[in-house]
C-alpha cells in the first residue's frame, strides 16, 4: 500500500454502526455522462431566461440596499429640468412621463447618462458658459445612480405632470404651422397664413410642435431675417435684458423645415409664439465663414450657431481680443449635422471693436451664425 493509501485509510471514520445510510440524490458531474451534463447547463440557462423574462424592469431584491432618492422627490423634477422637453408627453420616444415608463428604463438611461450619451450636447465644457445647457450636474447624476441601483422606489408624494407645455403664451403673437411632407430634397419652406398686423417689439419666441415627428431643425424669418433656429427639445428663446427684436407691420414669416429623410411620413405642425416686450437693441445674424473676421464696431456676442462641412469634424470659434488675449468662445469635438444647435451664452460676451472672430475646422466649408448686439453703454468690461 502506497503512503497516499495508508494515509486516508487512518483518517477518522465513524463507528459503522451509527454511520447513517446515505443516499446519492444528486450524482457527481464527473460520473454522469457528457449528454446529461450538456441538458444540465442548458437548463440552467434556460430558467435563468425565464426568470429574467417574468420580472422585467428593475426590482428590489435581497441584496438590493433600498436608496432614499424617490421618483416623486428628485427623479420626475430632475426629468422635467433635463429630459422631458425631448422625452415628454408626445414628444421624442421613449417617454419619460410616468413613473412605470421611467421605471422600465432606469439602467437604460443611467447607463446613457454615465457614457455621456444623453442628454445629447455636443458643445465641449469648459469654455464660455451656455444657456440650456441638458447636461446633468454630479449631484442629479448620483441621485440617478442612486435611485436606479436603490430599486427605483416610488416615494409617497405625488409626482408633478410633466412633459406638458402649455398650450399657449401670455402676451405672445401666434401662428400656426401647418403640417408638412418632406420632398425629395428633405426639406420645405412654408409662408404662414398671415403678416404681422401692427409695428411689435418682441423680447423672444418659442416654437412648440403639435407632436413628435421627423423635423430635425425649423429656421424662422421675417422678411428675409433671420429670427432663429429651433431644435426638437428646444425650450422657448428669451433676449438678454435691454435686447429685442422690432417686427414691422405687415411683415412676412416663412419656416424652412428640414427633415431626417426625404419624402417620409407627414410631420405635424405646432405653434410659433412671438413674445411681445419693451423696446431694446436689436439683434443680428452674421455669417462667418471659415477663417478670420474682425469687428469695426464695439459689440456684444448673444449666440452662435456653427456648421462644420461634414459629420465628425471638429469645429471652433475663437475670439482675438485687441490687447492680444485669445478665448474660445465654443468648441465641438464632433459636429452633428441633425443637432444644428444655436448656442446660446449665459451672459452676452463683449466684443470690442477689432476683435476677429476665427472660425476653424478640421475640413474647409466650416461657417457660423453669430448673433450679436450693438454695445450697451453700462455693460462692464470683458473680464480676464
Amino acid at each position: 500500500m502506497d503512503t497516499r493509501s495508508a494515509r486516508m485509510n487512518t483518517s477518522y471514520k465513524r463507528p459503522a454502526e451509527t454511520r447513517p445510510a446515505q443516499t446519492n440524490v444528486f450524482p457527481r458531474a464527473d460520473t454522469l455522462p457528457v449528454g446529461v451534463v450538456l441538458m444540465r447547463a442548458l437548463l440552467a440557462i434556460a430558467v435563468a431566461a425565464l426568470a429574467a423574462i417574468a420580472i422585467p424592469g428593475p426590482f428590489v431584491s435581497a441584496h438590493v440596499r433600498p436608496s432614499g432618492v424617490t421618483y416623486t422627490r428628485e427623479i420626475a423634477p430632475l426629468l422635467e429640468r433635463r429630459c422631458n422637453a425631448c422625452h415628454g408627453t408626445g414628444a421624442i420616444e421613449p417617454a419619460l412621463d410616468t413613473y412605470d415608463r421611467t421605471r422600465a428604463l432606469a439602467k437604460v438611461i443611467r447607463d446613457q447618462v454615465l457614457e455621456g450619451h444623453m442628454p445629447p450636447w455636443p458643445a465641449a465644457a469648459g469654455f464660455a458658459p451656455l444657456r440650456d445647457d441638458p447636461r446633468l450636474t454630479p449631484p442629479e447624476i448620483d441621485a440617478l445612480v442612486a435611485w436606479t441601483d436603490g430599486g427605483t422606489p416610488r416615494g409617497d408624494v405625488p409626482a408633478p405632470a410633466v412633459g406638458t407645455a402649455p398650450t399657449s403664451t401670455p402676451h405672445a403673437l401666434e401662428w400656426s404651422v401647418p403640417a408638412g411632407r418632406p420632398g425629395s430634397v428633405g426639406s420645405e419652406r412654408v409662408s404662414l397664413d398671415r403678416p404681422v398686423e401692427h409695428n411689435t417689439w418682441i423680447n423672444g419666441w418659442a416654437y412648440r410642435p403639435s407632436a413628435a415627428g421627423n423635423v430635425y431643425e425649423a429656421i424662422f424669418s421675417v422678411d428675409g431675417r433671420r429670427l432663429g433656429t429651433w431644435v426638437p427639445g428646444q425650450r422657448e428663446v428669451l433676449f438678454p435684458a435691454g435686447v429685442a427684436q422690432l417686427i414691422r407691420a405687415g411683415a412676412s414669416i416663412v419656416v424652412e423645415r428640414r427633415f431626417q429623410k426625404s419624402g417620409g411620413r407627414e410631420s405635424p405642425g405646432g405653434t410659433l409664439s412671438l413674445l411681445m416686450g419693451a423696446p431694446g437693441r436689436q439683434p443680428e445674424h452674421r455669417e462667418l465663414q471659415c477663417g478670420n473676421t474682425t469687428l469695426d464696431r464695439d459689440a456684444e456676442a448673444l449666440a452662435v450657431q456653427p456648421r462644420a462641412a461634414s459629420a465628425g469634424d471638429s469645429i471652433e470659434v475663437i475670439a482675438h481680443f485687441p490687447d492680444g488675449a485669445i478665448e474660445p468662445l465654443l468648441a465641438i469635438a464632433r459636429y452633428q449635422p441633425t443637432r444644428p444647435i444655436d448656442y446660446r451664452f449665459a451672459a452676452s460676451m463683449p466684443l470690442p471693436r477689432r476683435t476677429t472672430l476665427e472660425v476653424r475646422s478640421s475640413s474647409a466649408g466650416c461657417a457660423a451664425d453669430v448673433t450679436l448686439t450693438a454695445r450697451s453703454k453700462d455693460a462692464p468690461g470683458r473680464q480676464r
